[in-house]
């Protein structure tokens, strides 16, 4: 699998651009002959008439995409998040773990009291883009009226430990960082098994 990011002037959608410059480089093919197409839950991609998984996300002022490799089986899962306007919405450390985690993660959430409230908060969007590229490369989402999965499905490891999936371990995950001064955390999923061809965003 391989992913990159983009910062996403105002008003200007960067994301079919990058997204087809990406699977063409990876595939080493024209960016004509990239085909990608929106689906209910994600997109499709081709590279010539190879399949490609893919995925995308946006946040402030950047949009992420990641696709998986020549020959590469199985769906891919990317999300990013802004880390300012995240610290600075307002939003309570403990009312969004309670929309967040499992009962299992809640032990070292429990642990991290002593830290300040910004450390709280960046291990819980930490925690949150780990769980957004999970169900990306699961090829479902939150909304569980469309059958997506409620984030607590999702059991994930300490957010300052290696990145690990413990209720679906056949999905790998990885952390990144970008944005230099105003970081934007990224997280990629790749799941071995299930469809290569459709993901949701």
């Amino acid at each position: 699998m391989e992913w990159t990011i983009e910062q996403a002037p105002d008003g200007v959608d960067p994301a079919h651009a990058l997204l087809t410059g990406l699977v063409a480089r990876v595939h080493s093919v024209p960016a004509e002959a990239v085909r990608i197409e929106a689906t209910v839950r994600g997109r499709r991609a081709r590279a010539g008439a190879a399949p490609v998984a893919v995925s995308l996300s946006r946040t402030a002022g950047w949009v992420a995409a990641a696709c998986s490799g020549p020959g590469e089986p199985g769906s891919v899962g990317i999300d990013a998040e802004a880390w300012a306007p995240f610290r600075d919405s307002g939003t309570r450390a403990g009312s969004f773990a309670d929309v967040v985690l499992a009962a299992e993660e809640r032990i070292w959430f429990r642990a991290a009291a002593g830290g300040s409230e910004a450390d709280r908060l960046a291990a819980l969007l930490r925690t949150w883009v780990r769980k957004e590229a999970v169900l990306k490369a699961l090829g479902t989402g939150f909304d569980t009226a469309r059958g997506g999965l409620d984030p607590a499905a999702i059991v994930l490891g300490p957010p300052w430990d290696p990145p690990t999936c413990t209720s679906h371990p056949e999905v790998e995950l990885a952390d990144h960082l970008a944005g230099g001064d105003d970081p934007v955390l990224v997280s990629t999923a790749h799941r071995a098994s299930g469809q290569a061809s459709r993901q949701a965003d």
